[in-house]
């Protein structure tokens, strides 16, 4: 039986339906991939959608081929919602055609193994396959004998993006728990999460957020509060967070400013609890952080605390304010921050080191508690410069630096401009430039990457009466390294195979040697071993539809009417249960594609014969020429002219008819051989990043070669790919115009029958990998007999 899932990507799935409807219309679409571009205006895939959003939405908007891609299948509210967002994104959907499940109920009051009982039974469905759509997003196809496919159980099979982004989470989770049962905010790429006893909100203006929370170790699953700036539409990670929260009877709230935001369009509206931001302001708990959403800004409370952030487009970019106020004795003290940047009077968030809010600070030696925890390598160099009491440094102290290019020098010469900046304290201009060059390129993630993990403590100064910042080692292990080449912040889908490989080259080149936990090291080369049998995977499958629908058409192009080879029509048919009995679960019964061919058949037999009438003298005559048999030296001659080799002559042709090796016989034959041998078969350039495999431009002396036919051939000094796959063709064809000469031969004799000659002919043309031979063998099985065809042509000199 055929295997007729193509699972060609991590979310997505071709289903080929034999008994659907016609050949290139047999391909059911469920999720989207970008390698479906590479398919141009055929097959046509009937897309079935579903709730569970199986792969990202936004890829639609480049792969949903209008003229082509016709139909979409599946429950009401999520076709809808699909079309609305294609609609909105710009998309004429004119030409789309909607079939809901619900509407096309024709076998009521049937419990699904009723169902198939029925269409067992039933001359007219038995033949069919049929579409089964589940309120719970799952789509089942299926006929009479098997299920075919179950979305499902097809992505537990493999490493989704749900499973990804909980295995993703908890690798950083550890460096950054104890920090989150604390109450404050933590900044990662352009998003921000508050956090207070483990509640989180996400404040974004990307459609990353999800992996912002995985960098800074947060579980995006236990967001609860979500807001996204206008413009950002979510891609399937997000959709998948918000869907898997509700499958566990946890909705996420979502802050939306107006109405109708066109990703909302993807969401069904009872899994997620849309709160409209509108002229009353909102406020949200988050533990005991209370949160405010009005108009263009959002405000953070923690007790005396306030931070405000204006809500444009780079709202949460590197170098963006956050203006903070703070109560004492009723008396408002202000402050601001600076995202990852150095300005006068600011102080500086660091990125993915999180910020506490704390009430009081007691303590005055911040600098010399934070330094004497480290080691003794690192702070022998500054112990002299660690004092008693941080009061000693003085708004014009510089650190007598001759290295300020080394790590740890910057990072204390940012404990002590954080001590003389904060509180607006009058620095003096180049003293404010001297900080400044030292901690040029300075940031979280440079803090992290030398192994560290500060907490950003801010809180009052009751000595001092201002509010001030103190740095505390939460960890002093912190595994970090760059994003490109940590598969821990790369989902599986979003580099091709050769790039996700030169990422593991780079990881073992510039990381592996330098990391000492074992452990790390194995989980991190397990990640990357694991991610590439999948893309290899999902290339084989590629490189399988690939194969399959060029033998597809190939069959359409040799069907001929041809007695023996008569095949009965087929009907489309999709199918649903009924609510009654599975009120989470329909079914869909459409024969509409037929009565529709049937009725633009009858269309074109009408125009047919009225332009006959109209134009008889002129139709009759290429009619009868048309059907007229063509005689032995007819085809040879034409056959010269359709296989002209340019100004190349063939390296070899056959012994009796001259057949030689077609352009297309040297790319299918070279491309089996290529394949069965473990190389990758001839590709056009803009494949390259799709194939693996060994490269058949290079084969070597003594290396083995299966053929075709399990035959084995040892190369030899001077053999090509392709000189050995001519050999194999002419020999093949040699032997095949013995048995095609002497069949002709018997059929004037009597010996066989004509129609046993063309039974044969038949076996041997597909058995055939040369596209002249087949040609020639349909010509003969097209023929009414060999009356003017000879076996034998005029033997050459």
């Amino acid at each position: 039986m055929i295997k007729r899932v193509f699972h060609i990507d991590q979310e997505c799935f071709i289903i080929f339906v034999e008994d659907f409807s016609d050949n290139k219309d047999r391909f059911l679409r469920i999720g989207n991939s970008d390698f479906l571009k590479h398919f141009g205006e055929k097959p046509t895939f009937i897309t079935l959608v579903t709730k569970l959003f199986p792969s990202c939405p936004s890829n639609e908007l480049e792969i949903f081929r209008l003229d082509i891609d016709r139909t979409v299948i599946g429950l009401k509210n999520v076709v809808t919602r699909f079309l609305n967002f294609l609609k909105g994104n710009g998309i004429n959907i004119d030409k789309v055609k909607s079939i809901y499940a619900e509407e096309e109920i024709k076998l009521k009051n049937k419990t699904e193994i009723e169902f198939l009982k029925y269409i067992k039974n039933n001359k007219k469905l038995q033949n069919h396959s049929f579409a089964s759509f589940y309120n719970d997003g799952n789509v089942r196809i299926f006929n009479r004998n098997e299920i075919i496919f179950d979305l499902i159980d097809e992505l537990s099979k493999t490493m989704d993006d749900q499973k990804e982004i909980v295995f993703l989470s908890e690798f950083f989770l550890k460096q950054y728990k104890n920090s989150y049962k604390k109450s404050g905010i933590i900044h990662s790429n352009k998003s921000m999460f508050i956090f207070s006893n483990n509640k989180f909100a996400c404040l974004s203006h990307t459609s990353c957020w999800v992996k912002d929370a995985i960098r800074v170790g947060i579980d995006p699953m236990d967001i609860d509060i979500l807001y996204l700036t206008n413009g950002i539409t979510p891609d399937s990670l997000g959709l998948n967070v918000i869907l898997s929260k509700y499958k566990r009877n946890s909705k996420i709230k979502i802050i939306i400013k107006g109405k109708n935001p066109s990703w909302t369009y993807l969401l069904p509206d009872d899994v997620f609890s849309p709160i409209y931001i509108d002229a009353n302001s909102i406020k949200i708990n988050v533990g005991n952080i209370k949160v405010l959403f009005k108009n263009n800004r959002i405000g953070i409370f923690y007790k005396n605390y306030k931070l405000v952030l204006k809500t444009n487009k780079t709202f949460l970019n590197n170098g963006e304010i956050i203006k903070g106020e703070y109560l004492f004795n009723k008396t408002k003290k202000t402050f601001q921050f600076i995202i990852e940047d150095f300005q006068k009077d600011f102080i500086t968030l660091f990125t993915c080191n999180p910020l506490i809010f704390e009430e009081h600070f007691k303590k005055d030696n911040f600098i010399k508690s934070f330094w004497e925890v480290l080691s003794d390598d690192i702070t022998k160099n500054i112990s002299c410069e660690i004092y008693s009491t941080d009061l000693e440094y003085k708004k014009d102290y510089l650190p007598p630096f001759k290295d300020s290019d080394d790590f740890y020098s910057k990072l204390f010469t940012e404990t002590i401009r954080r001590i003389n900046i904060e509180g607006n304290l009058d620095i003096e201009e180049p003293i404010f430039i001297h900080y400044k060059e030292i901690l040029e390129n300075f940031s979280g993630k440079e803090i992290n990457k030398n192994g560290i993990l500060i907490e950003q403590l801010i809180g009052f100064d009751n000595k001092l009466k201002r509010v001030v910042i103190r740095d505390f080692l939460a960890k002093n292990d912190f595994f970090n390294m760059d994003d490109s080449v940590n598969p821990f912040c790369i989902f599986q889908k979003e580099l091709d195979n050769k790039e996700w490989d030169e990422r593991h080259k780079k990881y073992r080149e510039n990381y592996k040697k330098n990391l000492r936990d074992d452990v790390i090291v194995n989980k991190i080369d397990k990640r990357f071993l694991d991610v590439a049998k999948e893309k290899r995977f999902y290339i084989e499958e590629q490189d399988r539809l690939k194969r399959f629908i060029t033998k597809i058409e190939a069959q359409e192009k040799e069907e001929k009417d041809v007695e023996e080879l008569e095949i009965p029509p087929t009907k489309t048919v999709i199918s649903e249960t009924d609510k009654k009995d599975f009120d989470d679960k329909q079914y869909i019964l459409n024969d509409e594609k037929q009565k529709k061919r049937k009725k633009m058949f009858l269309i074109i037999i009408i125009l047919l014969f009225l332009s006959l009438i109209g134009a008889g003298i002129i139709f009759i005559p290429i009619i009868h020429n048309s059907s007229r048999e063509i005689t032995q030296i007819e085809y040879f001659k034409n056959t010269k002219n359709a296989y002209k080799n340019g100004n190349n002559k063939p390296n070899k042709i056959s012994t009796h008819y001259g057949f030689y090796m077609t352009i297309l016989d040297l790319f299918n034959l070279t491309n089996i051989v290529a394949e069965k041998n473990g190389y990758h078969r001839i590709i056009y350039n803009f494949e390259r990043r799709y194939v693996i495999g060994k490269d058949p431009d290079w084969i070597y002396p003594d290396n083995i070669l299966v053929m075709p036919d399990s035959t084995k051939i040892v190369v030899k000094s001077g053999d090509t790919m392709w000189n050995i796959c001519e050999n194999f063709l002419i020999d093949q064809i040699n032997r095949d115009e013995l048995e095609i000469r002497e069949l002709i031969e018997k059929t004037k004799t009597k010996e066989i029958t004509i129609k046993k000659a063309k039974k044969r002919f038949l076996i041997i043309k597909e058995e055939s990998y040369s596209e002249m031979l087949r040609d020639f063998l349909d010509t003969l099985i097209e023929l009414k007999n060999f009356k003017k065809w000879e076996p034998y042509l005029k033997e050459r000199r």
